[in-house]
């Protein structure tokens, strides 16, 4: 998971840092046979649906900031979303340029309420798009018999740092 935020990161950086560790606990949580599940034949398994997330948070990325925040990442590979430690490396990573750019958009002092308004957005974006598709995977998996530990579905609405 991404580093664990200091003092020094701003409120909005520990929050998706926060989201990022729900999606990672659900991963966690699941094995690889799990990782193949779809709600239907032609929908997205529930690797495909993690790589997704992955895939949103560097588009947003490169819409904000260009390729700055994520040129070294890797791009996944169709394989990846069978591999539980491919994803949740990729999903870590991302996480971290999220979070990277995050606080390099607000500590311009020049444009503070601008980034704060820009980047608040984004952060919205992101935890909604993360959140919907958690909520969808979580489905998938009671529709398919698939139990989840109660720490890990209770840990999802738990927001405290």
């Amino acid at each position: 998971m991404p580093g664990k935020p200091t003092e020094s990161n701003s409120a909005l950086s520990v929050v998706f840092y926060r989201s990022d560790q729900h999606t990672q606990a659900i991963l966690s949580a699941i094995d690889l046979v799990t990782l193949l599940l779809r709600q239907a034949p032609s929908a997205r398994s529930i690797g495909e649906i993690f790589a997704h997330i992955i895939d949103v948070r560097i588009k947003q990325l490169e819409l904000h900031s260009g390729q700055e925040f994520i040129s070294d990442l890797e791009p996944l590979s169709s394989t990846d979303t069978e591999s539980r430690d491919a994803l949740a490396a990729a999903l870590e990573e991302s996480a971290n340029c999220v979070i990277s750019y995050l606080e390099a958009e607000l500590a311009d002092a020049n444009s503070v309420l601008e980034g704060q308004q820009k980047v608040s957005v984004l952060l919205a974006h992101l935890i909604a798009h993360d959140a919907h598709h958690r909520g969808q995977i979580l489905a998938i998996l009671g529709q398919n018999g698939v139990e989840i530990p109660e720490v890990v579905t209770h840990r999802i609405w738990e927001w405290g740092v």
